[in-house]
Formats: structure tokens, sequence, C-alpha cells
């Protein structure tokens, strides 16, 4: 395929979980640099990210395939997202293969004008609440694996605070683990039986971990946070869901998009940009510590969105969608029905349908009965707006070109429409304001 001409720059993005908190956070900071800096935005991702070899996995990993360095500037990835190592390996192939400028910014970077990781920092501020409002002394670290860089960081910043006011601080004190669930019920359990001894507080290194160290103590009849205050990182939806609900800190996630955008700006031009401004990277107050929520924080924020979700599940539950795009017995009526239906996304702004045209199988592609990598050089392609619909018929190539906005910035998600490991085609979608 041939290079065309762009009218914007374009970086292309690979990222697991786009529906997590953590990536949307981390994309609406990338989004929103990315735009002032006039490149638009184009993402490849997939929902089920997981390390198993399946027909369904299968399916989900070939979006990879529909990259095409002709399509991008640059690329932005966090490949230790993604649990599969091959796919890990694949992404880095891409970003080699290419020859274009790419930023990994899940690795340690320590530049100095666009600084990526302030985990010390962060961490420090974090065990200085347990120490300064809760008069907390004698506190554990639970932090990842000691291989990571955010792992290390995070011990460094609970050293810092403790050393701050005069706190010993012991290896017995610090407990590496895995960022998951495992970690936090290992050490409750540890806890609980008396082979570690009982602490005032916990502080740990994310989320996972916290939820799990506090519903193990609370099995085993311990109080939080009246024996053990236990405290996380990162902030997420089940911090305020948690009972109690859990103390941590925010805004890195928007602020480490906001950075990287610089940073692989600084890699594509030589150029020195000025970033929107970043948030503040404080304290989000909730029981887990002693305290309680914030009427005006992230929390709150994250309340008015679940009271968005639930008013969109209402109105799923009585859409009829399976019924009405299952109903349709060719392709032109189900791309009718599915814009009947497309209210359902929240804040959707524009949504392609890009189906293949080996789709239904005739067209035979290596004397298999469908498709299973890649994809065709021909689409259907159908844009759905609301208030209207229209379909042509375009070559791989254009894709980008076609998606591209000619008035402002945008960002297009790309994911991939299969079923087991047989490839349909793709979606692309845009959101108005924040990506969801």
């Amino acid at each position: 395929m041939q290079a065309f001409p762009k009218k914007r720059g374009i970086l292309a993005v690979f990222l697991s979980d786009l529906q997590s908190e953590y990536n949307h956070t981390l994309l609406e900071g990338i989004t929103k640099q990315a735009n002032t800096l006039h490149y638009d935005i184009v993402t490849f991702s997939f929902f089920s990210n997981t390390n198993r070899d399946t027909p369904f996995q299968t399916g989900e990993e070939n979006i990879l395939s529909l990259f095409h360095k002709g399509y991008a500037d640059g690329i932005l990835t966090q490949k230790g997202m993604f649990q599969k190592p091959e796919v890990r390996q694949r992404i880095d192939q891409i970003c080699l293969e290419s020859g274009l400028p790419f930023l990994d910014i899940g690795e340690e970077n320590r530049d100095s004008v666009y600084p990526l990781w302030n985990d010390r920092k962060i961490f420090c501020d974090l065990v200085n609440h347990l120490i300064e409002v809760h008069h907390k002394h004698k506190i554990y670290c639970l932090t990842g694996p000691p291989e990571q860089h955010q792992s290390r960081n995070r011990v460094l910043g609970f050293r810092d605070a403790m050393q701050q006011h005069g706190l010993p601080v012991s290896e017995q004190m610090i407990f590496y683990g895995d960022f998951w669930v495992h970690s936090g019920e290992q050490l409750g359990n540890a806890i609980a039986d008396g082979g570690v001894a009982m602490p005032e507080a916990v502080a740990c290194a994310n989320a996972s971990m916290a939820e799990a160290l506090i519903r193990t103590l609370q099995k085993h009849g311990i109080a939080v946070p009246e024996e053990v205050a236990v405290v996380g990182y990162d902030p997420f939806m089940t911090n305020v869901l948690n009972v109690p609900s859990i103390t941590c800190m925010t805004n890195m996630n928007y602020n480490l998009g906001v950075n990287s955008i610089c940073q692989l700006h600084h890699k594509i031009t030589g150029e020195i940009c000025t970033p929107i401004p970043c948030r503040p990277e404080v304290l989000e107050p909730a029981e887990s510590c002693g305290c309680t929520m914030s009427g005006n924080g992230v929390f709150a924020g994250y309340k008015r969105d679940l009271a968005e979700q639930l008013e969109f599940a209402y109105l799923l539950q009585y859409s009829g969608m399976i019924q009405k795009i299952s109903a349709p017995d060719n392709l032109m009526e189900f791309a009718k029905e599915l814009h009947h239906v497309l209210y359902l996304i929240r804040r959707i702004k524009v949504f392609y349908l890009c189906v293949g045209e080996d789709w239904d199988g005739i067209i035979s592609t290596n004397g298999s009965t469908y498709r299973t990598a890649g994809y065709p050089d021909t689409f259907f392609l159908f844009r759905q707006v609301y208030g209207s619909s229209d379909y042509e018929i375009v070559h791989l190539q254009e894709l980008v070109e076609i998606l591209q906005n000619p008035e402002t910035p945008s960002a297009y998600h790309l994911v991939p429409l299969h079923y087991e490991d047989r490839c349909f085609g793709f979606l692309a979608v845009e959101f108005e304001g924040g990506q969801y």
C-alpha cells in the first residue's frame, strides 16, 4: 500500500482495555494534548486482554494487522499492559519495522522536560497522609514485582515519607507482590494468622491489592480502618464501591498521557512544546484510612458516571437491541437497523461499520472458508451519525484519510469485528467530549 497525503499529523496508539478507568483517563490526556498539537489520534485496541490462545483471542488480536506505517507520523504504546507475551513482541516488531518515532510510556523514563512517572513523590504524599493526618507509625508497604520501576519507586516514596518523620523502616515492612489480588490476600492472611505482626496501616501500590487486602482482613474479623488503615494508589470506580471506600491518589494517568504526547512530539519534530495544564496529583480521601469521601473530587465524578451507566443500562434493557440487529437477512438491512440503536452508546459522535468484502466467506482466502488473519483490501463502509447514514465501498489504504475530520483534530478507536477467529472487519468510533 502507498502512503497518502495527510491534512494533519496522525499518532497511532496501541493500548489494551480502553474500557478501564485507567486507560480512559490516560487516553483523555493523550487526546487533549495531541489535538492541541494538531495531531489526530487513531487507537488500535481490543477488549479481551488475556494470555490465552483461543479462537476468540485470535479474532481480537487481528486488529493489530490493520496498522500500516503510512497511517501515522509516530506510535505511542504501553505494551506492558498487554497480558500476552506474543502480543508485546508483535507490538515491538510493528514499532521497529515502521521506521517511525515511537514511545513506550510504560518503560522507565528519566526525561527532565516531560517526566512520565512521578511515583516516588506521589506515593510519599500518600504515606504522609497516614502519618500526618491519622498519626500512624507502624506502616507496611505492599508493592509490585521488584523488577518493575513502578514498584521500586513507590517503595522509595514509602521510605521517604517514613524517614522524613523519623520513623524506622526495615525490610520486614516492605512486601513485594504482583500488582494483583493474590498479593493482597497473601498479606491479609499472614497478618490474620500472626505470621506477620499486626500493623497500624498498609500503603498499597495499586487498587487491586488494596481491595483484596481489605476483603481478606475483614474475612478474618479485622476491622478496616479501625484496626488497620489501608490506602491504595490509583483511582478506580471500585474504590468508590468498596466497603469501606478506598483512599488513593489522583490524576497521575491524565498527566502521563499529556507528557507522553509532548515527548513523542519532540521525537518526531525535535521541538520542545508547551504542554496543556496538567492536573494536580492529590489525595482523594475515602473511608479506608479513616476519612470520609469528598463531595467534589474524582470520586464524585465516578458517581455521576456510574449513574449515567445505569441510565444507559436501563435503555439497553428495554431497547430490544439484540432482536433488532439479529433479524435482518442481508448486510444493508443490518446496517439500517444498527443505525437505530446507536443511541445506546454513550456520547457517540461517529460510528463506522467497516465490513470486509469477503465477510460472508464467498471469496475464499488461501483455500479456507473464511478469513482469520489480516484484512482484505476492499471494504463496505457504513458511516453512522445521528440523523444520517451513508454507505460506500473503499480501499483499505484510504482508511485514515476517510476518518480524518476536515475541520478539527479527532480521536478514532479501531476495534475488531469478529466471531471467534472469523474476521468480518472492524469498527471505528469517535466520541463527543470524553473518550468512552
